[in-house]
Parts: C-alpha cells; structure tokens; sequence
C-alpha cells in the first residue's frame, strides 16, 4: 500500500497512514474498532435526550361519576364516600374543591397526595336546610395539569321529621238519654295521620258512667293505621252527663280531648208514679165522666172525646199533658190550682219513655 505523508485519518474504509510509516494490519484491525466504538458514543452523546429527566405518566381514577345522599331529614347529617385511586407512575397532588359548598361539606380535607398504586378517600357530608332538592359539584384538581378538573356531581333531598298525629272520627259522642242501669256502647275511631308513629300512652275518664276497653297500653299506632275504641254509656242517676275522654300520646298536641254527652233517666211507672197523681188531681171528673176515664191504664190509653190523651214517646204533644199547661184548651184539674211544673214533667217524662203499663 503507498505511504502519503499528507493525509489523516479519514475514515475507517480507507488505508490509514501515520508519520509516514505503514501500520501492520493487526493493529489497523484494533484501531477500526475503537474508532468505530468512538463515532457511536459520539451520535448517542449528540443526537439523544438521554440526559433528561423522564416524564412519569399521571393517571386518576375516581371509583363514582355521582354521589347520591337521597332523602335525608331537614337538619341532620349524611355522609358518602368516593375513592380516588393513583394508576400512573408518579406522585399525584391533588386539590379538592366544592362549587357552592353551602349544604354539601368536606370533612376536614380539601387536598390529597397520593403515591403510585395508591387510593385516598374523601368523605363528603350533606346536611339539607329545607324540604326541597339540592345538587352541587366536587372538582379534584391534579397539580401541574392543564387538563380541566374531574366534576362529581353531589345530590340529595330534604326531608321534613316524621310527626306523630292522632285524629279521632267522630270528634264527639252523644248517647242521648239513657234509663239508669241500663248502657249503651259507641265506638270512636283512632287514626295515626302523621308521619310518625303515635304511642298511646293513658286514656282518662273522669266518671264510672262512661268506661272504655283498649288493649293494654302504651299501644303503637303506624301511620295510616287506625283502632276502633269502643265507649259505653251507664248513667249513675237520673241527671245529665257532660265530660272529656281524654288520650294521651307522644303527639305534639296531646292530650286529644273527645266530649261524651249524654243523659240518665229512672224509669217511671204508672201504677207507682202516674196513677197516684192523676187519682186525687182529676179523678173527680174523670172518673167516669168527663168525656175522659183515668181510672185505668186501658181506659187512660183509649182516650176520650177528644181523641187520644197519651202520645206514647210524645210527651209534649200529647193531649193530657197539654191541658195541664192549659195549652189546648181549658187549664186542667178543672177549677186549679195547676199541678206543679215537677209534677207535670214526671207525667211527660214516662209518656216520652213510651207510657209503659208497669
């Protein structure tokens, strides 16, 4: 090979000279490959970005899209959770931040760091102020991201307290009259119309005339549910009776008050009661004479001239009592003095209980 004193080194493909002298081929050998292994270092050295630090890729996961509270009642507290999970390969910092944050609230955190192949989780709390429907949003913000922030959306509705109610159907009871010894049994009917249970606790009757039957108490009431409690009138005596059931329970306006009416009565006879009035005060002419004969029960109910002197069930109305008023005609016993109002009241007191041969 010739030998040029004016060339370097210019390529591994061509023949190499130094100083003028010719290297032997073992050694040419050696130096292509270390000059082949130099210009490989060199490109990796000048066209690579090996020198730069790696960019770690940033994944999020949120385990719900929406939290749903549902209804939950006017001024207490219900909490949801989310889950936020790291699937990248970086550390993700994260901000949490809620666009109204009036009725739903963070619990104590509003930012999260979180390593690769890790969860956080974030506890929302809802606390509604009204009867009405709420929605707001939570954004999770990632650090150093210009992508928009993840939204969840938060729902939830405010419910009023449950309320006990107790109605009673029909508000009041009125027995009307009622021989004494004698009862009669009405029934009310109890209905829960709150939104509560209603717990009947006592029922109270100030009298031994009006007595009820229940089973034993306190007593639960679901609401829309009702109970029939039955109510027995026994007058004591002959008066008239006016007085309170009353129930109580765990309702706001309790106790609930029911009036009982109703009036007792003795029944009167007409060989103890009627006959020794009518004897001495008009037998004189009405025993066989007079158009009119009292001197029996038969003969009293045949009536006379004038019709029918006894209306049984009518008292006022019936003839006999009339002219005792001197209503209808001439004022009876013929020539006065008047029977005494008591006296005449008693005698259209057994007429109204049916003028009973007794």
């Amino acid at each position: 090979m010739a030998v040029s004193n004016d060339r370097d080194i210019l390529c591994p493909e061509f023949p190499l000279t130094v100083a003028g002298d010719q290297l032997d081929s073992a050694m040419f050998g050696k130096l292509r490959v270390l000059i082949g292994w130099f210009l490989i270092l060199l490109t990796l050295t000048t066209c690579s970005d090996l020198g730069d630090e790696p960019v770690l890729e940033q994944i999020m996961s949120v385990d719900v899209e929406t939290l749903d509270f549902g209804p939950v009642l006017i001024g207490a507290v219900q909490s949801r959770s989310l889950v936020i999970s790291n699937l990248g390969e970086g550390n993700l910092d994260l901000s949490l931040q809620l666009d109204e944050g009036v009725v739903f609230t963070l619990t104590g955190v509003d930012s999260l760091r979180l390593e690769p192949d890790s969860s956080g989780l974030v506890e929302v709390n809802f606390q509604p102020a009204s009867e009405t429907t709420y929605s707001d949003t939570l954004f999770i913000f990632l650090a150093g991201s210009d992508n928009r922030p993840v939204g969840i959306l938060l729902e939830g509705a405010g419910t009023p307290v449950p309320v006990p109610a107790l109605s009673s159907l029909p508000v009041s009871l009125d027995f009307g009259s009622l021989a004494v010894g004698a009862d009669s049994t009405r029934e009310l009917v109890l209905s829960s119309i709150g939104t509560a249970p209603i717990n009947l606790t006592q029922i109270n009757l100030p009298t031994e005339a009006f007595t009820t039957t229940v089973m034993s108490l306190p007593l639960e009431l679901a609401p829309d549910s009702s109970l029939t409690l039955p109510v027995t009138f026994s007058p004591e005596s002959a008066r008239d009776y006016f007085v309170s059931l009353e129930i109580l329970s765990n309702a706001p306006d309790s106790p609930l008050d029911i009036d009982l009416f109703g009036n007792g009565y003795t029944i009167l006879s007409w060989s103890s009661d009627v006959q020794p009035i009518l004897n001495p005060s008009c037998g004189a002419c009405h025993g066989n004479s007079g158009g009119l004969s009292i001197q029996s029960y038969t003969e009293l109910m045949a009536g006379g001239d004038n019709g029918a002197a006894v209306l049984p069930g009518n008292g006022a109305g019936s003839l006999l009592v009339r002219r005792m008023r001197g209503d209808g005609g001439s004022l009876m016993p013929w020539g006065g003095p008047a029977l005494a109002d008591s006296t005449i009241q008693l005698i259209e007191s057994w007429i109204d209980q049916g003028a009973l041969d007794n």
